[in-house]
């Protein structure tokens, strides 16, 4: 479980850190504001040492 978790330079963030965090947080905002994008930089770190992941990551966005 993260407690904390920092993002930077990645997609629309230059630089963002999210502190305690808890076993279940809501994710909300506007359109256009970057949540998707930071699901998938948790999705990406979740599982850094798979280098398949990235590649699946643009599957789901449709890049290919």
């Amino acid at each position: 479980m993260y407690q904390s978790f920092e993002v930077g330079n990645f997609r629309c963030f230059r630089k963002l850190n999210l502190a305690q965090l808890e076993r279940v947080n809501l994710i909300a905002g506007m359109n256009n504001v970057g949540k998707t994008a930071l699901l998938e930089a948790l999705f990406l770190h979740c599982s850094a040492y798979n280098p398949e992941l990235t590649l699946r990551l643009n599957a789901f966005r449709g890049i290919e």
